[in-house]
């Protein structure tokens, strides 16, 4: 009797070491083994707000890839892989593609070119061409005169670039001098030898003055003219 009981009590004692075995140790291991989480959607997310998403699900990030991005800014993620919502393990790795930014190009040299070549040249630097400004400058045109953005600069694809175009029809500029109080012939005679025209000239009567004499003047005194320019009078008649 005595060795059949310490026989039971042997068996009791597997049992219970089982027992306490398989709950305490392999049913967690178990548990754990069946376990998932979502992979979270981190594609968009800059790269320390994607690390700190899969953090919290007990997921792994690492950057697998680089390249550019037309839509994202730099260090954001483009891709990842598993996608968004896949039941993985915890302690699995997200690999994410990481954006560069934009594809960024130079700016050719454009002074010189004519507007077409300028084109051309823009085209094969993955650019377009912007706005066209004229100016009247230069003796041959029409020739690029400056680019903004200038040579050298740095541009995303597709930018625009603005041309400054110097027209090569030049004219010299001057300053309208005073013809107050002057004499109608004389002052014909000195408009038309420096290239100007006189164009409307509009009579007035006016007390104590001779008559001919130039009482106003369109441009005004000051005023940026340029040959070929016309020039506008007010002159007294005879009381």
């Amino acid at each position: 009797m005595r060795q059949f009981g310490a026989i039971l009590f042997g068996v009791l004692g597997a049992f219970v070491l089982g027992a306490l075995l398989f709950n305490f140790v392999l049913m967690p291991r178990l548990v754990r083994h069946a376990q998932t989480v979502p992979v979270p959607a981190v594609e968009g997310l800059s790269r320390q707000a994607a690390e700190q998403a899969c953090a919290r699900a007990g997921l792994r990030l690492q950057e697998e890839d680089r390249r550019h991005s037309d839509t994202l800014p730099a260090d954001h993620v483009v891709a990842q892989s598993p996608a968004a919502g896949a039941a993985v393990k915890p302690g699995r790795t997200v690999r994410v593609t990481i954006s560069m930014g934009q594809e960024r190009v130079l700016v050719p040299a454009l002074r010189g070119m004519t507007v077409r070549q300028a084109e051309l040249a823009l085209e094969n630097a993955h650019l377009t061409r912007g706005r066209v400004a004229e100016v009247h400058s230069g003796s041959v045109g029409p020739m690029v005169r400056a680019s903004r953005p200038g040579f050298g600069a740095e541009a995303a694809l597709g930018d625009s670039v603005d041309l400054l175009v110097a027209t090569g029809d030049a004219t010299d500029d001057y300053l309208m001098p005073s013809f107050l109080g002057q004499d109608l012939g004389d002052v014909r005679a000195l408009a038309e030898s420096r290239g100007f025209r006189i164009g409307r000239v509009t009579y007035r009567a006016a007390r104590g003055v001779y008559p001919g004499t130039v009482l106003e003047q369109q441009p005004l005194r000051g005023s940026l003219v340029r040959r070929g320019d016309a020039i506008d009078l007010v002159v007294s008649t005879p009381d």
